[in-house]
């Protein structure tokens, strides 16, 4: 792995085992991530985005199995890489990068809390988990981190419940916890999908401050290119298991290559003068089952592109079109 690369996925096969069979829910994914770097991962609901996120931590649900492929992380713990395919997803090694080196924000911040404990309290846990401090330095630290991600008075809001805050601040209150032992890697999984727009721009630009302040590497996981020219460097487009396109930002929102990423596109709202407004051109049919036995491209039943008997046949190459911008589809053969 290059020295400047923090994650490498290399053919990542994820399956999910039902009454005996297995379905694949991702198929030979792989991207890198450098040190610093934000990078999006943009899809409809039910593609894949958050199981290859589990995938990263280890926290995949017992049905889902790593068939095949690699997850090389570089761990600080002793300046080497690693396989997170190969650790034990209960043993000590894991355990300790999820968490110290590997922070998470959960799609839902009201279930990822405890109802039961203050929100103090499960900030305490993780940074006492991976420091060795006292009770009292764990407390300070946590009100600091509150006060970071912008809580208001958080000398009083370190020992509230989670139901005693609002949406926005249960959602600044994870990514405190999740920034807490300044992790090298934060997975934001849709962390502004349950909020309104206001609150939206004020966790993406929470999450550009941390960035430039601890100098982490993010992966943005959403299914909105709205959210994604705000914060993202490079982003990656999956439909149904797969990678279909990857590029810069300007890459993806100017020159769009694959069908599925040009209709994401147009589907986008614009704002602008009213006499020169469009409607949103929505994405003809619906995603398919993961139970349907597709072949070869799995948006072929939608592209209107569609060219029978290669389409339906085998899944595309990859076409190189610049040094940072690939396509996986037939139209650019």
């Amino acid at each position: 792995m290059p020295k400047d690369m923090l994650l490498e996925i290399k053919d990542l096969e994820i399956s999910l085992l039902v009454e005996s069979h297995m379905v694949n829910i991702i198929d030979n994914v792989s991207f890198d991530l450098k040190f610093g770097e934000v990078i999006a991962i943009v899809g409809e609901s039910g593609c894949g985005k958050t199981v290859t996120s589990q995938a990263i931590a280890r926290l995949l649900p017992r049905e889902l199995k790593i068939l095949s492929g690699k997850i090389l992380f570089y761990s600080k713990i002793d300046e080497r890489v690693l396989d997170v395919c190969k650790l034990d997803p209960k043993g000590k090694t894991i355990h300790y990068i999820r968490g110290d080196q590997i922070g998470m924000i959960f799609q839902e911040p009201m279930s990822s809390f405890s109802p039961v404990y203050t929100i103090g309290n499960q900030i305490c846990e993780v940074i006492r988990l991976h420091q060795k401090v006292s009770k009292k330095k764990a407390r300070n630290i946590s009100i600091e981190l509150l006060d970071t991600v912008g809580i208001p008075n958080p000398v009083a809001a370190v020992d509230q419940y989670p139901h005693e805050f609002s949406g926005g601040m249960r959602q600044r209150a994870m990514i405190a916890r999740a920034i807490s032992c300044n992790p090298s890697l934060l997975i934001a999984d849709e962390p502004t999908t349950a909020l309104d727009v206001t609150i939206q721009a004020q966790i993406l630009v929470l999450l550009q401050e941390l960035q430039k302040e601890f100098g982490m590497a993010i992966i943005f996981i959403t299914h909105d290119l709205g959210v994604v020219a705000q914060i993202s460097h490079r982003v990656f487009i999956m439909y149904m298991g797969k990678i279909v396109e990857e590029g810069s930002v300007h890459d993806i929102f100017h020159n769009p290559k694959h069908p599925y990423t040009e209709n994401l596109i147009h589907a986008i709202p614009k704002l602008g003068n009213l006499r020169e407004r469009r409607r949103l051109v929505p994405i003809r049919g619906n995603v398919p089952s993961i139970f349907d036995e597709l072949h070869g491209c799995a948006f072929h039943p939608r592209c209107k592109f569609f060219m029978p008997d290669k389409c339906d046949v085998h899944f595309p190459k990859c076409k190189h079109l610049t040094s940072n911008h690939s396509v996986w589809c037939y139209l650019y053969e």
